[in-house]
């Protein structure tokens, strides 16, 4: 069957909580970078590729307007699973010491229940009393010195099925302590995220981890246009030109950015130049007049530097630097 056939059979096959977010990232990889030619054999695979989707990139709760982007490649696959089985040793360790087998205790819905239980236990550790009383005294001092104390409780992060968002419970009893520590270390090491590994050691989901992500956020003022501000990840030794090329034209993509004549040295002079002479006039009888006037300004300031053709060269350079401004102006 062909790619289109192929992914439309495999959405019918899917359970609800794979067929939205995991699925349409599974589907845009397999687009840009999957086979012509698919067998029922395929089925499988790709079912447990998009599971491991959904526990891999469930999102952080943005605070603004925050989407990232990413789409698997088949090297992105293949590394994992090699990283996954090297990895496995030490997940069956974990399970041995919390459940007394190295082997996966749980399918996906039954690690999240445990997690959650495990965090409404009660455990005998009880903070020492009067302990919170000393460190808000403490915080207090600080203050004085314009010096924050934060004091946070670690959190487990896991994932929902068919939630795009991850959940975390706060970290209580030696199960949870174990597992928060151990999985937050490896996923500094293999770039798997902390709530992939979770799921990996309770319900054996392969991990997945991408060289590159993207995340854009765009920020909000009443006052001020928004602003978008882009995070290139880069987990990788090398990538071949295709493939920053690639990068390069999302990032570009995710920024909206126009060719433009970058800005050098001169524009900085030319712009405090500006500044000294006050702002160029619009009205047409004055702009000649007042051109001229930076022209010479200009050419007495730096005699020995090639100089601008004429007047007009000189205020062509002032546009390529208010293209530059248009930002700021919009911001008064």
């Amino acid at each position: 069957m062909n790619k289109e056939t192929f992914l439309t059979e495999l959405r019918l096959k899917l359970p609800p909580h794979l067929s939205g977010w995991p699925y349409n990232i599974f589907a845009n990889t397999l687009k840009k970078f999957g086979k012509n030619e698919f067998y029922p054999s395929d089925f499988a695979d790709s079912i447990q590729q998009i599971e491991s989707i959904a526990t891999s990139f469930p999102q952080s709760q943005p605070q603004d307007t925050e989407t990232i982007k990413i789409i698997p490649t088949p090297e992105d696959f293949l590394l994992s699973e090699a990283i996954a089985k090297k990895i496995t040793p030490w997940a069956e360790g974990i399970r041995k010491k919390i459940f007394g087998s190295p082997e996966p205790t749980f399918n996906w819905g039954g690690a999240v229940e445990w997690i959650e239980k495990e965090a409404e236990k009660k455990y005998c550790d009880k903070v020492p009393e009067g302990l919170i009383d000393k460190i808000d005294a403490l915080a207090g001092k600080l203050a004085k010195h314009d010096i924050q104390l934060s004091v946070k409780r670690p959190l487990l992060p896991y994932a929902k099925k068919g939630d795009e968002w991850k959940h975390n419970v706060y970290v209580n009893g030696p199960n949870l302590k174990l597992l928060e520590r151990e999985t937050r270390k490896v996923a500094k090491i293999t770039g798997f995220s902390q709530q992939a590994l979770v799921m990996f050691i309770l319900a054996g989901i392969k991990p997945l981890a991408v060289r590159v992500s993207i995340k854009t956020t765009t920020y909000f003022h009443e006052d001020w246009p928004p602003r978008k501000e882009v995070i290139l990840t880069v987990r990788a030794k090398d990538f071949s030109d295709r493939e920053l090329k690639a990068i390069y034209r999302q990032l570009k993509k995710e920024l909206t950015l126009k060719r433009e004549i970058p800005l050098k040295e001169k524009h900085v002079r030319l712009y405090r130049l500006i500044e000294a002479l006050g702002p160029p006039p619009k009205e047409p009888g004055l702009i000649k007049k007042y051109w001229s006037h930076a022209l010479d300004e200009w050419e007495k300031r730096y005699p020995k530097e090639k100089k601008p053709y004429d007047w007009q060269g000189l205020r062509s350079a002032w546009k390529t630097i208010e293209k530059k401004l248009t930002y700021l102006d919009l911001m008064q």
